[in-house]
């Protein structure tokens, strides 16, 4: 589903229908803010017993992560960030 196609659904929607999309995909944006807490503090747990990257390999990692994400992304359509920018307008 495209997100266009989202939207117009999202739009048809009744008001308190519409409501309950938006608190689903606030709490989905909370818990995605949470996991990105959660591997930031592993990353300093990691640094500060010594297990640290070079450069190289953190350029790969990302790399690697990004082309994950653009995948999955292409397959999505849309993120929940997004949806919630667009679910804000409505």
């Amino acid at each position: 589903m495209s997100a266009q196609e989202v939207i117009k659904e999202l739009q048809e929607l009744p008001p308190a229908e519409r409501a309950q999309v938006v608190k689903f995909v606030m709490e989905q944006n909370g818990s995605w803010n949470a996991e990105a807490r959660q591997k930031i503090n592993i990353g300093w747990e990691q640094a500060k017993s010594g297990q640290l990257r070079t450069p190289e390999q953190a350029q790969e990692n990302l790399a690697a992560r990004k082309e994950v994400w653009k995948n999955r992304s292409a397959q999505e359509k849309i993120s929940v960030p997004e949806l919630v920018l667009l679910l804000s307008r409505i």
